[in-house]
């Protein structure tokens, strides 16, 4: 069933109609609204609705099911908002929008489609998705590209993908993914909920522009989650490389696989000319195998450290302090092939891990800055610092400062240099009185 308005501003309303048919509306002009309530087009050998050169588009529910194309295709279809709408089980996607002036859903069955369940292109204004089911698409859930501010409030996706946006906003209601999240913006992206992704990679990126303050934020309970157990599988990326954006990034709890090592699971965040800091307070922000963390301009602070609980870490804060504490034991490298280990340009550095604190790669403070490499002593045993043979750590215009709460062992083939003092203390704090210690110095020093 076909309709083409002629010149002038047409309304339509289609309201009750139900067939196996698509139904065709084309406004030519771009000045005609269109409303479709309670109508069940499923079934057709095309798309069950389709919409094209219109200055709105309301659309509540209704059912567009089991096409053999689109359930919704809609071009150049204006301020566009679906309510309560089913678009599910069709051969191609769910909705396929390209072209408007903003776009809101709210609730509605974007589930079962072969291809994408919610696929958007080229909206000027906001998009603004309200708790969908969009799962079991053999594509994403939700991909959404060239578009303006985008907002993801709760639902459910087979994958999540925002490209070439303004900027995102993810809350207030959780949201969750089957397949990996990829978001990027011009400018800031927030998180301000419960962003689960499964097993699956989450991959974020703001200020993709290059300039500005703008960055990635994370409210103090928000989290994201995934038990992704590969090296990529959260990257947390704000500002560019070759720009001059300033925009931090702000972290609350991001969880991911466990294991240990060069591949396993990795959180990244790399703010470039921004600092990394800390959304939740004494609240742990990483839980992961491994951690890297780069910033131009600083990782946590004196009084508010990046809280961790990972296995290896390694990072470089740039032209500001380097301050992370973890909660278990802890290896400074054995993550990156080019052996990053822990640095900073200016500024102090300090690490500490309440346990065992093993340094397998180069520490150095390279401009004014003191390096403090400290194991929190506890009532049990095993909070020991272990320097292994080949490590440098320098700190070239300030002091080195080795605190371990029971053993420091110090291993031949190691260098610590520093420009000021070296002090190294075993059985500090002395947590577990009576227990003894040992301290083996077999490292060069230099002073």
């Amino acid at each position: 069933l076909a309709l083409d308005m002629d010149a002038g501003s047409d309304v339509v309303n289609v309201d009750g109609i139900s067939g196996a048919f698509e139904l065709d509306i084309d406004g030519v002009t771009g000045s005609d609204t269109v409303t479709v309530t309670n109508t069940n087009l499923s079934g057709s050998s095309g798309n069950g609705l389709q919409v094209a050169n219109v200055t709105s588009l309301d659309v509540s529910g209704s059912t567009f099911s089991s096409n053999a194309q689109d359930g919704i295709s809609a071009t150049d279809a204006g301020a566009v908002v679906l309510s309560m709408v089913t678009a599910a089980n069709n051969t191609s996607n769910g909705l396929a929008l390209n072209g408007a002036s903003s776009l809101s859903i709210t609730d509605g069955d974007y589930s079962g489609n072969t291809g994408i369940g919610i696929d958007v292109d080229d909206v000027l204004g906001s998009v603004t998705i309200t708790t969908p089911d969009a799962t079991g698409n053999g594509g994403n859930g939700l991909d959404v590209a060239m578009s303006g501010n985008v907002t993801i409030d709760g639902g459910d996706y087979s994958g999540i993908a925002v490209t070439d946006v303004n900027s995102i906003f993810v809350g207030s209601t959780n949201v969750a993914s089957t397949d990996d999240v990829l978001l990027e913006a011009d400018n800031g992206v927030t998180i301000d909920a419960a962003l689960n992704a499964g097993s699956s990679t989450v991959d974020i990126s703001a200020n993709q522009d290059g300039a500005g303050a703008e960055g990635f934020t994370m409210t103090a309970f928000s989290s994201i989650i995934t038990t992704n157990d590969d090296a990529g599988a959260v990257v947390i990326t704000t500002n560019t490389m070759a720009g001059t954006g300033t925009g931090e990034a702000r972290i609350s709890l991001i969880s991911a696989g466990t294991t240990p090592g060069l591949s396993g699971g990795r959180v990244t965040v790399d703010a470039n000319g921004g600092a990394i800091t800390d959304g939740n307070g004494i609240l742990t922000n990483i839980t992961a195998g491994n951690t890297i963390l780069l910033s131009g301009d600083g990782v946590g602070s004196a009084a508010d450290p990046i809280e961790t609980n990972v296995s290896r870490l390694e990072g470089n804060s740039g032209n500001g302090g380097f301050y992370l504490s973890n909660r278990d034991a802890l290896t400074i490298g054995g993550i990156a092939m080019s052996r990053i280990g822990v640095m900073t340009t200016s500024g102090n550095l300090q690490v500490q891990a309440d346990g065992l604190l093993t340094v397998q790669e180069d520490v150095s403070t390279t401009g004014g800055g003191d390096i403090l490499l400290k194991a929190v002593d506890a009532a049990t045993s095993g909070e020991s610092l272990t320097v292994t043979t080949g490590v440098d750590i320098t700190a070239s215009n300030g002091n080195v400062d080795l605190q371990a709460g029971d053993d420091v062992t110090l291993i031949a083939g190691s260098h610590i240099s520093a420009s000021g003092s070296i002090s190294i203390t075993s059985d500090a704090m002395d947590a577990d009185a009576g227990t003894g210690t040992s301290l083996t110095i077999a490292a060069e020093l230099d002073v």
